[in-house]
Parts: C-alpha cells; sequence; structure tokens
C-alpha cells in the first residue's frame, strides 16, 4: 500500500516526490467467501486501522491508495483515499458508485462493517456467491432505510454512536486469527 500526498506533492532535496508506505501483511483467501468471516474481517480492519491511524492534522497526512475495508479504516482515522483501478473501468466506477452511496447516505465505519459481516454469512450460508457485495449493500441499506423511515431521529442517533469503529486490538477474534 503506498500513500502519497496528492494535496500537497512536496518534494526531498533530491527532487523525488514524498510519500509513505505502510506494508501490511496480507492473507491469501482461496475461497473469495473466506475474507468475510467476523474474525479474519475483524483483523483486516484493525491492520488497517492501526497502519493508517496518525496523530498529525489530517490535512498534512499522504493519502491511501488501496480498497473498501481500507475505505473504512481511512475514514476513521480521517484520512484521504486513492484507489487505483489500473484501467479496469467497471472497477472504477463500482468504487464511485460505492464510494458516493455511503457518503451521501452519511453510513458510519460500523454501518459498513455490519452489512460486510452480514454479506458473509448470508453468502457461506448459499455455500456460493450469489450476489456482489456493493450490490449486496445497496439493496440491503435501501431496505433498512425503509424500514427506519418512522425511527425517531434520537434513536437514529443512539444508533450512530453504537456503530462507530474502535479498534480492539486485544480482542479474542483478533488473536484467534493470527497466523
Amino acid at each position: 500500500m503506498i500513500m502519497r500526498d496528492c494535496c500537497f506533492p512536496s518534494r526531498d532535496s533530491w527532487g523525488r516526490r514524498c510519500c509513505s508506505i505502510v506494508a501490511i501483511d496480507a492473507n491469501i483467501f482461496r475461497c473469495y467467501i473466506d475474507q468475510f468471516e467476523d474474525g479474519l474481517l475483524k483483523r483486516e480492519l484493525d491492520k488497517a486501522y492501526c497502519g493508517f491511524f496518525s496523530p498529525e492534522e489530517p490535512k498534512h497526512l499522504s493519502a491511501i491508495a488501496t480498497g473498501l475495508i481500507q475505505m473504512m479504516a481511512s475514514g476513521a482515522c480521517s484520512r484521504d483515499l486513492v484507489y487505483f483501478t489500473f484501467g479496469d473501468a467497471e472497477l472504477a466506477e463500482d468504487l464511485l458508485d460505492i464510494h458516493s452511496f455511503i457518503t451521501e447516505r452519511k453510513m458510519k465505519v460500523g454501518d459498513v462493517w455490519k452489512l460486510m459481516r452480514r454479506y458473509g454469512k448470508e453468502m457461506r450460508a448459499a455455500s456460493s456467491v450469489t450476489v456482489k457485495l456493493y450490490p449486496f449493500i445497496h439493496e440491503l441499506q435501501d431496505k433498512y432505510e425503509c424500514d427506519t423511515d418512522d425511527e425517531s431521529a434520537r434513536e437514529r442517533e443512539e444508533c450512530d454512536t453504537t456503530l462507530r469503529y474502535t479498534p480492539e486490538p486485544e480482542s479474542e477474534s483478533y488473536k484467534d486469527n493470527t497466523p
């Protein structure tokens, strides 16, 4: 993962672009759906959060270049995110769509986290991938919004508070899934 400063393209004394590199060990998933198991999903989010967190002012930090779990962690750390699709127009469109969907609805990291967990459970129960992750998030969130139209503002605020992401490096799920 390479984090670049897109807003402040500063250079060092040799003219090289200043950037940071954060290397986070990757798990190899032989089966696509395995990455959505609760413990492994939590481990990936914790690793990304720890790798991206900085006490510095967010506007002075480099953007993060990578994927959806990292999008969640970068949001929790108030960091910009850049996603390189390497010419894959469909992926670029999908990412823009899911990012717009999440931000327009002011979804919290916890909201996306719950949807990803549910996606994993439903795909494992089906024994195959019957729908891609992003359309699943769209459909389930739209259903949720329809179901909660009658909620009071206070109830929604309480829900938002409980869904904030807090890394738990000492959690059992984290420990159980380290290689």
